[in-house]
């Protein structure tokens, strides 16, 4: 069965551009500024179906863990299985941290027509003040060249089933963006890149997810499908990329959504899902690049840096929930799909954002 986590990262890149348009805060609405933001999400699951499935085989009660670093933190969290709370730990699994039941309710039946329900709470310090101090160089000046991007992140520029820029339509696209002159920088080359994507792309969501060169090959994506091509295109210059998914606070921002077959629905509250690059640029470092939140042309290679400063993960109190190096969530949201509805369950995910007031 596929796990429960899979479903819930799916939800974080491939909603939000189901939402209604919003405008951009000013950039300096965050600077200075720590948020604690409450964060609900809420899973349940009907079976549909003529035999009882286990909450083991659902993984009903595993859920993400948001990452842990200088300008994150989780203060609390909280899990819930039937409206009570039970115990749990945080545990690494496959990469990724995960907060786990580990007790006698994985044994409980979910037997036909009915339905078992979790949520877990989480309270997320963010400093915005130590996010917007990783843009302090964020310039052109002291622009490096290629050599200067250490050998350490070699590994964030190898193909892979997710990011694969050997595939022939992908490799043509990469073909024909290096045709079209030097590229003196790596920022030179990204900047080329956005702007190819941003002439070119049309903004649109799909579940299941798009691969890389399904996007090429119709010209459209949502965040995190047109991040990816980013991705791509820049690790086949030799540029360390990968992608990154979270929950963006933007109070009064709600939508629902759901798949084809509509076994797979979603509801959010003050907010949504988003997916971002993150990507190294000499001499800067690894930063966040969002095509979605700014949307601007690229006429200069300082009107490309514009897509690294009005990033969400820099202008509003974005919550990560994981880094994405490695593996290949197209595909396995495909199988989770099929699975879902072959066993006919119906899952259902609500996410709701809030702020603390301390």
């Amino acid at each position: 069965m596929w796990k429960l986590p899979i479903v819930l990262a799916l939800a974080l890149v491939l909603t939000l551009s189901n939402a209604p348009q919003v405008q951009l805060l000013p950039l300096n609405a965050q600077r200075g500024s720590i948020y604690e933001l409450r964060i609900i999400i809420g899973g349940n699951i009907t079976n549909l179906g003529s035999v009882p499935v286990r909450v083991s085989d659902t993984d009903l009660l595993i859920y993400n863990y948001p990452l842990y670093g200088y300008s994150q933190e989780v203060v609390s969290a909280m899990l819930y299985y039937g409206g009570q709370p039970i115990d749990h730990r945080v545990v690494f699994i496959n990469g990724s941290w995960m907060l786990v039941h580990e007790g006698r309710a994985l044994d409980d039946l979910i037997k036909p027509g009915e339905s078992a329900s979790s949520m877990v709470e989480y309270v997320v310090r963010i400093n915005m003040t130590a996010r917007q101090m990783e843009l302090a160089n964020l310039s052109l000046r002291g622009v490096d060249g290629w050599s200067s991007i250490p050998a350490t992140y070699s590994n964030l520029t190898s193909p892979t089933p997710l990011w694969n820029y050997e595939n022939p339509l992908v490799a043509l696209a990469y073909k024909y963006l290096i045709s079209r002159g030097e590229q003196y920088t790596p920022l030179h080359y990204f900047a080329l890149v956005i702007e190819w994507i941003k002439d070119n792309f049309v903004y649109s969501t799909r579940i299941p997810p798009r691969t890389v060169w399904e996007v090429v090959l119709r010209k459209t994506g949502d965040c995190d499908e047109q991040s990816n091509l980013l991705i791509t295109l820049l690790r086949a210059r030799g540029i360390p990329a990968y992608i990154e998914t979270g929950l963006v606070y933007i109070p009064e921002l709600t939508y629902v959504g759901k798949d084809s077959s509509g076994l797979f629905t979603y509801e959010f509250i003050n907010g949504g899902a988003h997916g971002w690059a993150a990507a190294y640029i000499p001499p800067i470092g690894i930063v966040r690049i969002d095509l979605t939140f700014w949307s601007g042309a690229v006429n200069s290679l300082g009107d490309a840096l514009n897509y690294i400063r009005y990033s969400a993960y820099y202008t509003y109190p974005t919550v990560v929930i994981e880094e994405v190096k490695a593996g290949d969530y197209v595909l396995g949201s495909s199988k989770f799909l099929e699975e879902i509805s072959s066993r006919n369950l119906k899952y259902c995910i609500y996410i709701e954002i809030s702020e603390v007031r301390v």
